[in-house]
C-alpha cells in the first residue's frame, strides 16, 4: 500500500491542458527513485510505468514518464481529464504516492461574449422600460462573465450567473443576467467582460448602448424629406466625437425604433436621433423628419366648385366673383397664390388660412374679384390662375378659371370712363 506523501515526491495537485496539445504533469524527486506507476482515476491496472528505464504499460505509445516522475501527455484529449495518481518506488525500500487532478481546456471559439437583441460586440439598443440583458459565453471550464456600467464607471454588482454542461459537447455554457431600466432621455453603455482559462488574448469584451426614446419636447429642428429622395441619415446629423450611435423612433409617447434605410419611405413624423459620445459623456441630438405629402388628387381643380382644372367656368354676376382655392392634406402647408391673367379683371380682396392637425395641413386663399373694364367680351378664358407649390419639395401645380359675365348690368371702373360717372351695360 502506498505510504504517505512527505517531501520525497512532489507533484502539482491540479493541472490544466489545452486539448489537441503536449501536456506535462509536473514532479519533483528527493530521493533515489527505483521505478514510477501511474495510474488514472480508480482503475487498479496502471496506465504506464517506468522500471530501470524502461517504459511499459498500455498507454506507453502516448504517455512518456521522465526521470523525474513528471508525465509527459504527447497531445491530450477530452478523455485524459480526472484523476492521476503516481506512485515512486525508493531505491531505499517502501513508496510515496500522489493524487493530480487534470482539468481540460477547450479555447471558446466565441470571438466575443453573446449580448441578447445584439449581433456584434459593439451593439446598440433602443429601450424604454425595464430590459433584462443576458450575457452567454461557452468554453471549457466555464467562463466567468462580469458586467460593467461604463456610465457610471463601476461594476454591476447585482448580477446573477449561472454554468451548466452541454451535454452533446462536453462545453460549458456560462451567462450572466442583470436587471436595467431605460427612461426617456436616459442612456447607458453597459460592457459584458469574459474571463478564465478558455478566454484567450484575442477574446474581445461586448458591450451594448441602452437608448431611452427621446423626448419630443426637446426636439426643435425639422426637415422635410421627399418620399422619392434618397436620404443618407449621416448628412443630416452631423457630430465629431468619439463614438457615434443613430437611431429612428417614432413620435408616439414610448417611441418605437425604425431600421435606418437608404430611402426614406415610413409614414412618419419620425425622430432621428444621434448619441455621440466624447470624454465618457453621451450628448444627444435631434431632428424630427416629416415626409412630404402633396394633395390627395391632382387631377381635380383646386378651385371649389371646379371639376376641371384648366376648363373650369365661374359666373361673375354683375361683374363681380369669389373663389376660393384649396388644398387639403398636405405636408407642410401649401403655398397658394392667386395670378391675374387678364388685364381687365382685378383681385380687389384676399384673404387667408391654413390649419395643420398631426402634421397634415388644409390651406386655401379667398379672393374676390371684378371686371373692372368691359370691352365687349361675355367670356374672360383662363383669366384667373391658382397656383399651388410645396416648399422645398418640388412640387407646383395650377388650377385656372375662365370668368363670365352674368347679370342684368356690369358696373365698371375704367379709366376711359372717369369723370362721366358709372356706365350700365346690358347683358
Amino acid at each position: 500500500m502506498p505510504s504517505s506523501l512527505g517531501d520525497v515526491l512532489s507533484c502539482k495537485s491540479e493541472q490544466h491542458f489545452e486539448i489537441h496539445r503536449p501536456g506535462i504533469i509536473s514532479c519533483t524527486v528527493s530521493e533515489s527513485i527505483y521505478g514510477f506507476y501511474w495510474y488514472f482515476e480508480n482503475n487498479p491496472q496502471s496506465i504506464v510505468t517506468l522500471l530501470e528505464d524502461r517504459q511499459a504499460g498500455p498507454r506507453s505509445g502516448d504517455l512518456t514518464i521522465a526521470q523525474n516522475g513528471s508525465l509527459i501527455f504527447s497531445s491530450v484529449s477530452m478523455s485524459d481529464e480526472g484523476q492521476y495518481r503516481v506512485d515512486a518506488i525508493l531505491d531505499a525500500g517502501g513508496d510515496v504516492s500522489m493524487y493530480i487532478d487534470v482539468f481540460i481546456v477547450v479555447p471558446t471559439t466565441q470571438m466575443f461574449p453573446t449580448i441578447d437583441g445584439c449581433q456584434g460586440d459593439d451593439c446598440r439598443l433602443f429601450w424604454y422600460g425595464e430590459l433584462k440583458l443576458t450575457c452567454t459565453m461557452v468554453g471549457r471550464p466555464a467562463v466567468t462573465l462580469i458586467w460593467y456600467n461604463d456610465t457610471v464607471e463601476a461594476p454591476v454588482t447585482d448580477a446573477t450567473e449561472q454554468s451548466y454542461k452541454d451535454p452533446t459537447s462536453d462545453m460549458f455554457v456560462s451567462s450572466s443576467n442583470i436587471n436595467v431600466k431605460i427612461d426617456i432621455e436616459n442612456v447607458q453603455n453597459l460592457t459584458c467582460i469574459p474571463s478564465g482559462l478558455s478566454v484567450s488574448e484575442r477574446t474581445k469584451n461586448a458591450s451594448v448602448l441602452l437608448m431611452g426614446p427621446t423626448n419630443l419636447a426637446n426636439v426643435y429642428k425639422t426637415k422635410y424629406l421627399n418620399i422619392n429622395e434618397k436620404t443618407s441619415y449621416n448628412e443630416l446629423l452631423q457630430n465629431r466625437c468619439d463614438r457615434e450611435a443613430m437611431f429612428i423612433q417614432t413620435t408616439e409617447p414610448s417611441g418605437e425604433t425604425i431600421s435606418v434605410a437608404d430611402k426614406y419611405a415610413d409614414h412618419g413624423p419620425l425622430v432621428l436621433t444621434s448619441m455621440c459620445r466624447s470624454n465618457h459623456t453621451y450628448t444627444r441630438t435631434s431632428i424630427k423628419l416629416l415626409r412630404y405629402k402633396t394633395p390627395d388628387d391632382n387631377s381635380v381643380s383646386f378651385v371649389e366648385h371646379c371639376q376641371s382644372k384648366n376648363n373650369c367656368i365661374i359666373a361673375a354676376d354683375d361683374g363681380n366673383a369669389t373663389l376660393t382655392c384649396v388644398v387639403n392634406n398636405t405636408r407642410p402647408a401649401a403655398e397658394i397664390s392667386w395670378k391675374v391673367g387678364n388685364q381687365h379683371v382685378s383681385i380687389i380682396e384676399t384673404s387667408a388660412s391654413s390649419s395643420c392637425i398631426f402634421d397634415v395641413c388644409n390651406s386655401s386663399v379667398t379672393i374676390r374679384v371684378k371686371v373692372t373694364s368691359y370691352n365687349g367680351q361675355i367670356e374672360y378664358p383662363q383669366c384667373l390662375m391658382c397656383l399651388v407649390t410645396l416648399p422645398g419639395s418640388g412640387f407646383s401645380d395650377m388650377s385656372s378659371v375662365t370668368l363670365q359675365l352674368k347679370g342684368k348690368k356690369i358696373l365698371l371702373s375704367d379709366n376711359e370712363f372717369k369723370g362721366k360717372g358709372e356706365l350700365a351695360v346690358n347683358i
